[in-house]
């Protein structure tokens, strides 16, 4: 009789746990799902236009190219500053690269490197 009652004693043990596994993965969905839904730049779709909060942002030719590097100053088409404008011409969810085009007067088109710092908020 002392073995039934470790038994049932483990079973129990083992459904909480199950119970609490099964609630932290719905929580991960859950949360998963929210900030895919969020309208945030790293997800931001082409045709949306966004203004930048962040910067300096270099607008380069090539988005294979590090910013840093002496060929990067030759690539480089503008610098963006907080407050620009930009329309989202090309753009995979979750990607670093956007292809962009500044609304303004030269239109400039090329490609931004999507950082933490950038921060930007959609305009309806």
């Amino acid at each position: 009789m002392p073995t039934l009652g470790k038994t049932a004693t483990d079973i129990a043990a083992a459904r909480q746990a199950i119970r609490r596994l099964v609630l932290a993965l719905t929580a991960i969905l859950t949360l998963t799902l929210l900030l895919t839904q969020l309208p945030t730049f790293i997800n931001a779709s082409s045709g949306e236009t966004w203004q930048l909060r962040g910067g300096p942002i270099p607008l380069m030719q090539n988005p294979s190219m590090p910013e840093r590097s002496v060929l990067a100053n030759r690539q480089r088409v503008a610098i963006l500053e907080p407050g620009d404008r930009v329309l989202v011409l090309e753009s995979l969810p979750f990607r670093p690269w956007k292809k962009v085009m500044v609304v303004g007067a030269d239109n400039p088109i090329g490609w931004i490197r999507v950082a933490p710092a950038l921060g930007a908020v959609r305009v309806e």
